[in-house]
This record gives C-alpha cells, structure tokens and sequence, in this order.
C-alpha cells in the first residue's frame, strides 16, 4: 500500500514539474525577448513598486490623466503580491502565475480524487487542465490576476466536498479579491453548486453565504469603490454599444434578448471583423470538456457570467482562444468535465472516456496555437519552434544595453515592450504618454506595433529636434533619446 502511495506521489510531482517546464518555457523566453508590454505586465509590476514603496499606483504609466489603478481593475493581489519584486524582480508576476496555474492543476487533481474511486482520472484530470489551452494560452501573454484568482476555484470546491466550509469560505474570498468581475463568476458558481447540495444543509447554508457575499462584494466594488478612485476607466468601453455602465448594460440585455443571443455566437456586434472566431472558441470548448458537461447541466451555468462577458465585448480580442481571457471557462470545462465522467456507472467506460478527453484537450490546444482564426503571434506559444527562442524583429541584446544605460532613478517613457523591463522604477511611461508627463528619457522603436495613433511619426519628430531631443545611442531602429 504505501509503494502504491509513493508510486502516486512521484508520478504527481512528475506530473507538475513537467508543467512547470513547459510553462516556463512558454512564458520565461518571452519576456527576456521582449514579447511582453506594458498592458498587462509592466503596468502590474510597476504597482508592484509603488505598494511595496508605500505609494498608490496612479495608471500614468498609460493614461493622459492618471487615476487610482483600482478604478481600471480592482485586483488587491497587486497589493499582497509586492514584496515579492524584491526577490524576483521584473519576473515576479510570470512567476507567480505559473506557480498557481500548478497550485491550481494539483486543486483539480484533489478534487476529482473526491469524485472518482479510480487513480487514473485525478491524474488525466490533471493534464488536461495543465495542457488546455485555456492554460497554455494563459502563460503565452503577459500577466493577468484572474489567472491567479481562478486557481482557488478548485480548492473552494474541493473544500466544500471536504465539508471544510471555512476553508471554502476563505477560497471564495480569496477567488473575489483578484478582480472585481470574479465576485459574479462566484455567484453563478454558488448557485449551480445548490443542486449538488440540495440534501446537504450545511453546505446549503455555506453556498447561500457565499451567493450573498459575492453580491455584497460586487456592489461595494463596483458601486463605491471603483467610482470612489475615480472611475472604471476602461471597465465599460468594450460593452459601450449596449451601455456606459452596468445598469444600462442590463436593460439592453432585457430589451433586446435575441441581439444578445446572436452576439455569443456571432460578430453581429461588430459585423466588420472576426468572422468565425466565436464559433471556433465554442467547438474548441466542446472539445476541451464541454461535450462531456452536457451530462452535468448545472455546471454550464458557472459558464454563463463568463461567457458573456467575453462575446458580448466589441473588444474582438476578446473573443479568441488566445491570451488569458479563457482561464476561468478552462478551469470549469476541466472540471465539470471529470466530475461528469466520475459520475458514470462503470468505471472502465469512465477510464476509457478520460483518456477520450484527454486525446481531445491536447489536439486542441495543438490546433489553437497552429492556424485558427483567431489572431496568433505563434511565436509566443510554440516552444518547439526556434523563433520562440530569439526576438527577429530587432536587436534585443542591443536594447538590453541600452537600458543599462539608464539610470535607476530616471523618469522613463518607453515603447510598449520595453516597458516591462524598466518599470521598477518611480516613473515609467508608455510611449507617447511620457511626453505628458515630461519623462527624461526615452527608448523607442521606430517601426513597431502601435497601441495610440501617430506613435511613429512622434518618433520621427523627435529625433529630427535635435534642438529639444538628444540622441545618446542608435542603431537606426532602436534609439535612446534624453530630453535637452
């Protein structure tokens, strides 16, 4: 019995280490290549340096008007997480999402462990969450904290199995303090989990509390909150077409129930652009757990708060099977997938099902970072091709020196992926938005992706005012520049 257990325990750690190596892979050559920017990455790890020095993170680093960054996203992980950047530097936030992408895959091993009387399915269970492309896609683009705030989700659940009700209490409030959407994802989550539980009172009353907690939270969040630090500075522009704030949203919603319908799974809200990727993203949830969901309905509707705020956005990058924008929906595919498929009757179709599952989850994910419709850099996610592990667009050891050259305490504006390199620091800019703020110096790249309109010919108007602007080193693409 106990070679059994230790037979278990080494092919788990086996398990999440060859994760983790493969999410270092992925996310670790990425920023030293200079694939990372300043939305996400350098704007987080610049809060990183203002909470651990005491000071509020204003967003200048890309706003014309700085506000409070808890009025853009209400993520209090910033806050916890920043004495950490003490150690790790400007990695902090790549490493700390991979080590929770791994802390969240070992909370769905327990948890389908409580499930299922077989040892195989934990185990496949666990690779399909570390391999979905909910996951990989994650760690192939900057940070976000909803990466990090959806890893407690298993533990609540398996918690609440547990009957541990305090410790699925304090997974809930936990999942709630990434971002000030996830207390609606926790909602719908608590209500599906009422059918469950129906016979339990215990954990009836456990899932009532967390249903009001996460109404009381979203409100004082969003109502007193956010609009208190100034606003939600972007929280709406993605849904402007249906309203300016959540109220409006919801009447249209109301008022107008098959353009809604029509918006999860067409490009009816914006008709000029992503044809087919919004149904690519349902067949690749179909594939990766969806299917097997049909069997447990109720799970579908933790889906629901998630799903639309993802296809009603007029934002099309939002659609896609790339980017963090699918961890949550990954993480309930996995598993209410395997909860289902636990539940069968017998346990060799149960079995022969999970590896079904598993055969489905990784040709997906191989398809999602090949050639779908949405929008790729497959140089960001495919550790087996050699342009993942070198930058062809410029020189970046060149621009590693250039930054060497920087002082520690100077104000700096910088093109968008430079930025997350110099942003513990007290003033970094996004390029042009330092020339507001009057930064001294300046890294830039002359022909790049463009995130505000005109950024190169400001360039350009820059290095010709040699009168205004100093050019300290060049190589005819990347130039350092000092204000005179």
């Amino acid at each position: 019995m106990k070679l059994e257990v230790s037979r278990r325990n080494s092919m788990l750690l086996g398990i999440i280490l060859v994760g983790a190596v493969i999410y270092a892979l992925i996310a670790l050559p990425n920023h030293y290549f200079f694939r990372t920017f300043c939305l996400d990455l350098g704007t987080y790890t610049k809060a990183l340096y203002d909470y651990i020095h005491g000071h509020c993170c204003d967003s200048s680093i890309f706003l014309w008007e700085p506000q409070n960054l808890l009025s853009d996203h209400f993520d209090l992980y910033l806050i916890i997480l920043s004495p950490l950047s003490l150690v790790f530097g400007q990695y902090t936030l790549i490493i700390v999402q991979i080590v929770a992408l791994l802390f969240g895959g070992y909370g769905v091993y327990r948890l389908i462990g409580l499930h299922s009387e077989s040892h195989t399915l934990p185990f496949i269970a666990l690779i399909c969450f570390l391999t979905g492309f909910g996951a990989i896609h994650a760690v192939s683009f900057d940070y976000h904290s909803n990466v990090v705030a959806a890893m407690f989700f298993p533990w609540m659940l398996y918690s609440l199995k547990r009957e541990h009700y305090g410790w699925t209490f304090v997974f809930a409030v936990l999942l709630s303090l990434g971002k000030e959407t996830m207390p609606l994802w926790l909602i719908f989550s608590a209500v599906a989990l009422l059918w469950d539980y129906r016979s339990n009172k215990m954990a009836m009353k456990c899932l009532w509390g967390i249903i009001a907690f996460g109404i009381g939270y979203f409100i004082l969040v969003s109502v007193v909150f956010m609009p208190a630090f100034g606003g939600q500075s972007k929280g709406f522009w993605r849904y402007e077409w249906m309203g300016e704030n959540y109220r409006e949203i919801a009447m249209y919603i109301a008022s107008h129930p098959w353009k809604t319908i029509q918006s999860l799974f067409t490009n009816c809200n914006v008709p000029d652009a992503g044809h087919g990727v919004k149904m690519e993203f349902l067949v690749c949830c179909m594939a990766s757990g969806l299917l097997f969901m049909l069997k447990k309905p109720n799970y579908i509707i933790m889906l629901i708060p998630l799903w639309l705020q993802k296809m009603l956005s007029q934002d099309v990058g939002f659609w896609g099977v790339t980017n963090h924008y699918n961890i949550e929906i990954h993480t309930v595919l996995v598993i209410g997938a395997f909860i289902a498929i636990s539940e069968l009757r017998t346990q060799k179709l149960a079995t022969a099902l999970s590896y079904v599952a598993l055969a489905l989850t990784i040709l997906t994910t191989f398809y999602t970072t090949s050639n779908p419709y949405t929008h790729i850099r497959k140089e960001n996610v495919r550790i087996f091709d050699k342009r993942h592990f070198r930058q062809d667009d410029f020189d970046s050891e060149y621009v590693r020196e250039l930054i060497e050259q920087i002082p520690s305490s100077a104000s700096v504006c910088a093109t968008t992926f430079f930025v997350p390199h110099l942003a513990l620091r007290d003033s970094i800019y996004m390029f042009p938005i330092g020339l507001g703020y009057n930064a001294e110096y300046y890294l830039l790249k002359r022909r790049s992706y463009c995130y505000y309109e005109g950024e190169e010919d400001k360039i350009d108007e820059m290095i010709s005012d040699t009168l205004q602007w100093e050019t300290l080193k060049t190589n005819g693409d990347i130039y350092l520049l000092r204000r005179r």
